[in-house]
């Protein structure tokens, strides 16, 4: 997958692609059928780079699974006039820009319309809502480990050196779909992440983030500091989506937290409010 994304970017430079691509600069369509700039080979990677982690997901060991595509770092996917200074990002953070012919979809929907005709992948999924909600739970996953790791490097301690030691100069930073639908479809996997916060047992922390070593230097934090970490970014996911519906004058679809979590959120609000 990372050979065929950094295609685009040797792409954006030959003759070509290079006219046409200036000349298509902030095209955009709702269609992959009608998405055909330099940028084509690194979206169907991601696309199916997604589509595998949404499915690794849903099995038992997902989350360690999904830790193999990481860090992955790729220059982004850019312009043709932007390729020698493109920023290095790991490539499960979506690096590639906005522009230049990507569609206006979410990821979870690139990925239905893909791959739900596909008698195969309807056999792995069970349907195009569980291939939906699949990738939706990916989107979730990355945007978890992008927001710790960005609230990490905000702090000190053995999390933010060891970020800065082994990533120096990398983005984490990452623009998650997922607070555009309900939460429904991604709180199976916020339960699991919640239960696994506040596990003592051997190894409970392996897929708890992609980086196992980073993974390692949240064990000796204990369970509480753990389960309020996830708790912060329950609340981010919360105050994200109202902030999406608000500008569409809607209100967010209820969401159903586990019970411990709720109280904890409850807590940490009440707390915010006293100060």
């Amino acid at each position: 997958m990372e050979k065929i994304f950094r295609v685009s970017n040797k792409l954006a430079t030959s003759p070509a692609f290079y006219q046409s691509s200036l000349n298509l600069g902030s095209f955009k369509t709702s269609s992959l059928d009608t998405h055909f700039t330099h940028t084509v080979p690194a979206l169907e990677a991601l696309i199916a780079t997604f589509t595998i982690g949404g499915y690794a997901l849903q099995r038992e060991y997902g989350l360690s699974d999904v830790g193999y595509f990481f860090p992955h770092l790729v220059p982004a996917a850019v312009g043709p006039l932007e390729t020698e200074n493109a920023l290095v990002r790991p490539m499960l953070f979506w690096p590639i820009t906005s522009e230049w012919g990507h569609p206006d979809l979410s990821h979870a929907l690139m990925a239905v319309q893909r791959y739900a005709r596909s008698e195969r992948i309807a056999a792995l999924f069970g349907g195009e809502k569980d291939l939906k909600n699949a990738v939706l739970q990916m989107d979730c996953y990355i945007d978890w480990n992008s927001w710790l790791m960005v609230e990490s490097l905000r702090g000190a301690g053995e999390p933010a050196e060891y970020l800065r030691s082994q990533y120096p100069d990398i983005l984490f930073e990452y623009r998650p779909n997922f607070m555009f639908e309900p939460l429904s479809g991604v709180m199976p996997l916020m339960e699991h992440l919640w239960t696994m916060a506040g596990s003592t047992s051997t190894n409970h922390l392996n897929g708890w983030v992609l980086d196992q070593n980073l993974a390692q230097r949240y064990v000796d934090m204990g369970p509480q500091k753990r389960k309020e970490f996830f708790a912060r970014f329950a609340l981010y996911v919360q105050k994200e989506q109202a902030t999406i519906y608000s500008s569409w004058s809607r209100f967010p679809p209820r969401a159903s937290w586990p019970a411990g979590l709720n109280e904890l959120m409850k807590s940490i609000m009440l707390r915010e409010q006293n100060h």
